[in-house]
Formats: structure tokens, C-alpha cells, sequence
């Protein structure tokens, strides 16, 4: 956990993949967070946050990634400027990293061993290359939820420059102290794996460490401007989707223009 000082709107501007391209393959950082406020009288106030930093690589087939928690383990980041110095045992070669987001160009610029021979890195969203068919899923998408339920979320799907299908969703649950009249919000970006089952349907895998495992299984409508599908909770490894608690996430998105 660090210091709850970085704006929930700037870890949403950042959280997701953001990736370098070299001869050696795609080199990247996938960002996500928890943020904890409470809203009393309209004064919101911060009472915990989380970040994780996901580096990895990916070359001819194969990945290879870890996780780092600012604060912890060598990893240093403010909001803007992210420092890694790693020279621990992993799947992972030691690199250092110290990267400076660009709120401008909207990309990272800095230096980074792994990308490029020189060191200096310029990390952008993943995106498709020329030439290359665009996935039917990419793009951002809008959850829309029962008005009943406290929680609202945007699904966001992006396609690097080796066609890999990367996702992740910004979400906001909302819950009311009938006592105290206290708002507590949970802001959150989770990791998604993207896995394409037909041409016009997805699962969307999260990406936990421990507790309930689940996953979203949608399907994407005839005009390509909504996906509907529901939140699976999952049993041991070989098991089917099994009923229990479902994540509470919404169930249908619209593709925001």
C-alpha cells in the first residue's frame, strides 16, 4: 500500500498497458489500482490506496513478466515519474527503468534497459500496426448497470503491434453507511487476459492473486456497438463455471465512440 496522494482521475489516465518496441520484442508495464474514499457531506477523502506495476516481454511467442508495488521492492512512482531497479531472481532479467509520463504527447518517455540498445524508452499505448486487421473488440467500451446496483465500469480492449489483445476495466463501487450517512467509494482498474473464443465473442479473465477466481463471458451484438454477456465465478483448475458469488461488475457495454 502507498501513500494515498496520487488523484484517482490521473491512475485512471495511466492505468492499463503501455509498451516499447525493439528488435529484442514488445516491452511493457501494465498498471492497476484500489483506492478506498469516503464521501461525507460531499468532502471526499482518501483513505487507502494500492498500485501494482506489471513489467514484462513478450518475443516470438513467448512472455515472460512480474509484479512490483511502488514503495516496495526497489519501485518508486508519484503519479508521473516511475523508477524500478531490479536485480532480483525472477523470470525476469535486471533492468532498471526511471520513466516520466509526457500528459501531452500521452506517453512515457525516459530510460529503460530493456528497450532499445541505447536505453531510452518511449512507451505508448498498444496499438495496432499498419496494415494489420483491427480486432472487432478493440476500442473502449461503456458498462451499463442495473440502476439498482452501485457499481459503474468502462472496459477498455487495445491490440499491440504483434497483435496481441490486451484489456482492462476501471471500475467504481459505491456503498452508503444508513447510520452516518457516509459514502465509502472504491475506485479500482483490474488486469483482464483477453481470450477470443469466436469472431464475435470474448472471455475476459481477472486477473487476481488469491480468493475467487472469475471471468466474463460476452457476446458481441450484429451492429458491433454492445457486448452483453455476465460475470462467472470459477471452481478448481478443469472444473466448469460453478454458481456462487458473482463479481459485481456491469454485464452490458456499449462501444464509446
Amino acid at each position: 500500500m502507498v501513500d494515498a496522494q496520487i488523484p484517482v482521475k490521473d491512475l485512471q489516465d495511466l492505468s492499463g498497458p503501455w509498451e516499447c518496441r525493439d528488435p529484442n520484442g514488445i516491452h511493457g508495464i501494465f498498471i492497476t489500482h484500489s483506492t478506498g474514499m469516503t464521501d461525507s457531506g460531499g468532502q471526499q477523502t482518501v483513505a487507502w490506496q494500492a498500485i501494482s506495476v506489471f513489467v514484462y516481454q513478450r518475443h516470438g511467442g513467448k512472455a515472460e513478466g512480474g509484479y512490483f508495488s511502488p514503495g516496495r521492492g526497489g519501485a518508486d512512482f508519484d503519479g508521473r515519474r516511475l523508477m524500478i531497479s531490479f536485480r532480483g531472481t525472477s523470470n525476469l532479467s535486471p533492468f532498471n527503468v526511471e520513466i516520466e509520463f509526457d500528459v501531452v504527447a500521452k506517453q512515457w518517455d525516459g530510460y529503460w534497459s530493456f528497450c532499445d540498445s541505447t536505453g531510452r524508452a518511449v512507451l505508448e499505448r498498444p496499438h495496432q500496426a499498419d496494415g494489420m486487421s483491427a480486432d472487432v473488440f478493440e476500442g473502449d467500451w461503456e458498462g451499463n448497470s442495473d440502476p439498482a446496483l452501485p457499481v459503474s465500469g468502462r472496459l477498455h480492449i487495445r491490440q499491440a503491434l504483434d497483435g496481441k489483445v490486451m484489456a482492462w476495466l476501471d471500475m467504481a463501487n459505491t456503498s452508503r453507511d444508513l447510520r452516518t450517512q457516509v459514502i465509502s467509494i472504491d475506485e479500482s482498474s483490474r488486469q483482464l487476459l483477453f481470450e477470443s473464443v469466436t469472431q464475435n465473442r470474448i472471455i475476459l479473465r481477472l486477473v487476481e492473486g488469491i480468493g475467487p477466481k472469475f471471468h466474463y463471458e460476452g457476446t458481441l451484438s450484429a451492429d458491433r456497438k454492445t457486448i452483453s454477456g455476465e460475470w462467472r465465478s470459477e471452481g478448481a483448475p478443469g472444473i466448469q463455471s460453478v454458481t456462487g458469488p458473482h463479481f459485481l461488475a456491469p454485464m452490458l457495454y456499449r462501444h464509446v465512440d
